[in-house]
């Protein structure tokens, strides 16, 4: 088992301050604060919202200090939760309504509960605290951030929280839609922030055709080592979570030759072999015409491929497996290994086959039942 760590560098992009005095269902520019400090709170926006909380973000927005501004954000927090639920979730929702923003200071940063253990902004912090307080009225507001190309890290809060509190036939669709628009955002991927790497976690939730081969195609990109890097763990965990249709899409797709040959090893190899319809698939991977020595070399030096990458995901858990399940799936791999070397089809392959049976012999105790 391996712990993989990424470092991510920037946010997507500089907040503007809060604004109390603007209508809700507006967005408007903040003027210039004056030099004697932040401006009251309106009585604007008071319906809905209690007073002391605009005192708090507009304390926030001007605060320089970053201990003063933590104190500030854990005070609004705090404030905002206590509240009962239906005055909770039409607070939040009055105050994105406004489209004003303000910086924390933090970073994204996710908790083992898949909501935000950091946020950089207010309005992703109220996104999140929207998706803990009422489900369905955050997956509802989700649809109106995903409406437009703003914010990638309100994005992955939203998708987060149209996953979590939408239910019907229609929802999956949507998400797939979604999670394919994130993906295509050109400026998004060139300088990613980490909410928008965080995100790809709803493209392993999702899953399908369409976002294997996006993922697929972002795997390849050189130019983007980081988001290449999320394309790669999304796929791998994806491969986890839908075994057999996400091996049978990328045995279709050609975006993973030329340079990630040895990666689409890596996925092949984490085929259950107990399962006819995956064994199927792998026999038909093994046997494609083309396969290049650097690619069946990277398949035999690990498979069956157990090993996991821990993190903290906006939607999926981390897949585990047990030292009993471990050696039973070494010992049926070693067994269809030998099948495979008296199999005429195979014989071209004899040699990886050879290197296959050598490794798994070692983990293997006793003669193959």
């Amino acid at each position: 088992m391996g712990l993989l760590a990424v470092v991510i560098l920037g946010i997507w992009r500089v907040s503007q301050p809060w604004n109390p005095s603007t209508t809700p269902g507006e967005s408007q520019p903040l003027p210039q604060a004056e030099p004697h400090g932040p401006p009251t709170p309106s009585p604007d926006l008071k319906a809905g919202v209690d007073t002391d909380i605009l005192k708090r973000i507009t304390a926030l927005q001007a605060e320089g200090n970053k201990e003063s501004k933590a104190t500030l954000l854990a005070g609004l927090k705090s404030q905002l939760l206590a509240l009962p639920k239906a005055q909770a979730s039409s607070t939040l929702q009055a105050l994105l309504n406004t489209g004003n923003d303000a910086s924390t200071g933090e970073a994204f940063r996710l908790g083992p509960d898949g909501f935000l253990a950091g946020a950089p902004t207010v309005r992703t912090l109220l996104l999140d605290l929207l998706g803990q307080v009422d489900p369905s009225a955050a997956a509802e507001y989700a649809k109106r951030i995903l409406s437009e190309p703003g914010s990638p890290d309100e994005w992955a809060v939203s998708l987060r929280n149209y996953a979590k509190g939408s239910q019907g036939p229609e929802t999956q669709d949507y998400l797939r839609a979604k999670v394919s628009e994130l993906l295509h955002q050109d400026p998004w991927r060139k300088d990613p922030s980490v909410g928008f790497l965080e995100a790809f976690d709803a493209a392993v939730y999702a899953g399908g055709p369409a976002i294997v081969s996006d993922l697929a195609a972002i795997l390849k990109d050189k130019e983007n080592p980081a988001t290449a890097h999320a394309a790669f763990l999304a796929l791998d965990r994806l491969t986890l979570k839908e075994p057999a249709a996400t091996l049978e899409n990328l045995l279709a797709s050609p975006a993973l030759s030329g340079g990630r040959e040895a990666t689409r090893a890596n996925y092949f190899a984490r085929a259950n072999v107990g399962d006819p319809a995956q064994r199927d698939i792998l026999e038909r991977y093994l046997l494609t015409p083309g396969r290049t020595a650097a690619e069946l070399t990277a398949f035999v030096g690990v498979f069956p491929n157990a090993n996991f990458m821990i993190s903290q995901n906006l939607l999926t858990k981390n897949p585990s497996i047990n030292g009993v399940d471990l050696a039973r799936s070494d010992r049926l791999a070693l067994e269809t290994v030998q099948a495979w070397m008296q199999d005429p089809r195979f014989e071209s392959l004899r040699g990886y086959l050879e290197k296959s049976k050598a490794r798994l012999t070692q983990f293997v105790p006793g003669p193959p039942r």
